[in-house]
């Protein structure tokens, strides 16, 4: 898991303050690193609550066919593969979500938009005034 979030973090972090203007990235990077907060979180979370309502499900199926000293432990195994299958299929979303956003393009290098981008013109308009007179 480790290896996994250090090859992601890096160029997602990358992608999304290169998408902002500059005036924004610490908003924008604490931003990053609140939703990572609340995905381990809710992740914790959904997890958590998978385990607990399938043990009983699990235990009610296998105590039909194991020896009860074996139920728990497999009833155990068998809700944590549950929950991983859960896990797998947020990640394959999540990849997904990431490979329709890579084909965009950064908006970090360019003028703002939205409200901003009217006082960006301005700026640029005034220093572009202020180098002619200069010359």
């Amino acid at each position: 898991m480790g290896f996994g979030l250090g090859l992601f973090t890096s160029p997602n972090n990358s992608s999304v303050l290169g998408s902002v203007p500059r005036p924004r990235l610490g908003s924008a990077s604490a931003t990053v690193a609140q939703m990572r907060i609340t995905g381990q979180v809710l992740g914790v979370a959904v997890g958590g609550a998978i385990l607990a309502s399938r043990i009983p499900d699990h235990t009610r199926e296998l105590v039909k066919s194991l020896p009860l000293h074996l139920v728990r432990r497999d009833a155990l195994i068998l809700s944590i593969h549950d929950a991983f299958y859960v896990a797998t299929a947020m990640c394959v979303l999540g990849a997904l979500a990431s490979m329709v956003r890579s084909g965009r393009e950064d908006v970090g290098s360019g003028p703002p938009r939205g409200p901003h981008r009217e006082l960006h013109d301005k700026r640029v308009d005034q220093s572009r005034l202020d180098e002619a007179t200069a010359s």
